[in-house]
């Protein structure tokens, strides 16, 4: 009895640790290896207008990821169907060399804000993440190896 006590202690600590989160999602990426014809998909419902709202994007990679950053196409759907797109740039490592984020032997999570933003339409946001790696001015890159999970994370900004 007093093990399942402190579980539902330590559960009910971790989430009012992360009130702020409304939205939470990571996908993995087959093999690790992410194609270039395979968007990576999200949808939110439920988040009203009146709050101001961080996006944020979830990388978790291996060491072995070739690149310093992580360029990416970002679709964005509102419910009345209108679209927006951006072109972003992820950093996976800082400019002297070092790995952003928290690592625990070959694998490395990165976060890094996409946008702050108040939504202006109630229903359904999809988000859509399209790898956009190039080499140099050349061709795309077909297959990105070591890009293991991506995700979005939502939370609403208490900076209001």
């Amino acid at each position: 009895m007093k093990h399942y006590l402190l579980l539902i202690l330590l559960i009910t600590a971790f989430i009012s640790c992360d009130s702020n989160r409304v939205f939470e999602e990571n996908v993995e990426i087959e093999q690790g290896v992410w194609n270039i014809n395979n968007p990576i998909h999200f949808e939110v419902q439920n988040l009203d207008t009146i709050s101001d709202y961080n996006f944020i994007i979830n990388v978790r990679h291996a060491t072995h990821y070739p690149f310093s950053n992580l360029w990416m196409f970002v679709k964005t759907t509102a419910p009345d169907k209108s679209v927006r797109q951006d072109t972003v740039e992820f950093f996976i490592t800082s400019k002297d060399g070092k790995r952003l984020g928290k690592g625990l032997g070959d694998l490395w999570d990165v976060q890094a804000p996409l946008k702050s933003t108040k939504l202006d339409q109630l229903g359904v946001y999809s988000f859509d993440f399209e790898q956009a790696m190039r080499y140099g001015d050349r061709a795309s890159i077909e297959n990105l190896p070591g890009i293991l999970d991506l995700g979005l994370r939502i939370e609403r900004n208490t900076n209001e």
